[in-house]
């Protein structure tokens, strides 16, 4: 099982901070962060983040800036502009 996060301008904070508390809690052992860039208009960054072994917290294990390619939970490669084009459009 994995979450992914989209990150929005206005609750960046909560998005980055209370989620990542309240998924660690529900014992998801994969979460995705997806960051834009100060314009909020492309992707720059995944941030994919694995539950400790306490099951408490998570460790950022990579950052993707190109590509996301995942082997675990799920097989998954898609580049940033692949992925932006299915995003809706912002503004």
């Amino acid at each position: 099982m994995l979450i992914a996060e989209i990150t929005s301008e206005g609750t960046v904070d909560g998005d980055i901070g209370v989620k990542r508390q309240l998924y660690a809690r529900a014992g998801i052992p994969v979460y995705l962060i997806v960051h834009f860039d100060k314009d909020w208009q492309q992707v720059t960054e995944i941030e994919e983040c694995r539950l400790d072994w306490s099951g408490r917290r998570y460790i950022t294990r990579h950052t993707h800036t190109d590509a996301l390619v995942l082997t675990t939970p799920v097989r998954l490669a898609v580049t940033f502009a692949d992925l932006q084009s299915r995003l809706p459009r912002q503004r």
